[in-house]
């Protein structure tokens, strides 16, 4: 299982008589809404020039194909290797076409 980042908006936990308390984030959009901003910015700015964007359409691919490996391998509890996806995919949709 792979973890990234920490979903607290602050380093601080508080002890008190209550138990243990966390200022958390329960969001993506929270967690990375500068990053997501700056990529729609950037994605708009590609179209009005002309260029091609920072995060291209195979880096999205290839962000949901690790994404798809990790699901399978959370509910296989087995490892999934990301490139066995694409030729999963790749074939059956060859079989059924």
């Amino acid at each position: 299982m792979l973890t990234m980042g920490d979903i607290r908006r602050t380093h601080l936990t508080s002890y008190g008589p209550d138990g243990i308390t966390a200022d958390t984030t329960t969001y993506d959009q929270d967690l990375f809404q500068d990053a997501c901003i700056a990529e729609l910015a950037d994605f708009a700015d590609s179209v009005r020039t002309g260029r091609t964007p920072y995060a291209t359409g195979h880096d999205a691919r290839a962000a949901l194909a690790i994404a798809l490996a990790a699901v399978r391998s959370v509910t296989t509890g087995a490892p999934v290797h990301v490139g066995d996806l694409g030729k999963e995919h790749s074939s059956a949709s060859m079989t059924t076409s």
